[in-house]
């Protein structure tokens, strides 16, 4: 299923080109301050599962370009990403910096939550004449499940879903975090496609359009 967060902080379900609001399957949904309901609802999504599924076949429809999307998460706890992750990437970077080393030894980074923006968002760059900034187009896991030392074997079972995210980033010297974290830096969306629909994430292809042009 692909789910949502439109409007004011509603659950949907894209169904082609409609907005099913399934919110009211949510026992404890309040849009309120933090709005926690995304939360919860990642915890006990299994359970509430047929609740939904049932919603979709039910609830309100809208036309999909009538509602407004939101970023699909709600204040997740932390934005975890992986450091040079592509090779193509390491060698633009090494071929302006002669120097492939010191990219190879990140493994992870963080990023603000508070950076994330929705898919229609707009996104106002910081007034730092000189300083370059650059946009990559990112495959992201929500992790709906807690816990730690999860064995590998079972680290997917951990994942509520897929979407997409732009990681926006100040070039230059200084903390890493810090250049990835400005208002806006993480836009996010449309929705989230759920684990169960996605066979291999490894094979999804990702592509980015600037202005109509394919990058």
């Amino acid at each position: 299923m692909k789910l949502a967060i439109f409007d004011e902080y509603r659950l949907g379900l894209v169904a082609g080109k409609e907005m099913v609001d399934v919110t009211e399957v949510l026992p404890y949904y309040d849009p309120g301050y933090a709005a926690n309901f995304w939360l919860r609802m990642c915890r006990d999504f299994e359970a509430l599962r047929p609740r939904i599924e049932k919603a979709s076949r039910e609830g309100l429809r809208k036309p999909l370009d009538r509602v407004r999307l939101r970023a699909p998460v709600l204040n997740p706890s932390k934005i975890i990403a992986a450091a040079s992750n592509y090779r193509e990437h390491v060698a633009e970077m090494a071929s302006r910096t002669g120097a492939h080393t010191w990219l190879l030894d990140f493994d992870v980074f963080l990023k603000a939550p508070s950076s994330i923006i929705g898919p229609g968002d707009t996104l106002a760059l910081p007034d730092l004449p000189g300083r370059e900034i650059h946009h990559e187009s990112e495959l992201a896991l929500v992790i709906g499940k807690g816990g730690k030392s999860i064995p590998e074997s079972e680290a997917l079972s951990c994942v509520l879903g897929y979407t997409i995210l732009i990681d926006v980033t100040l070039r230059g010297e200084g903390d890493r975090s810090h250049r990835k974290s400005y208002d806006g830096f993480t836009p996010m969306g449309p929705w989230l496609v759920s684990a169960d629909e996605v066979d291999d994430p490894q094979a999804l292809d990702i592509q980015l359009w600037v202005n109509g042009t394919l990058k």
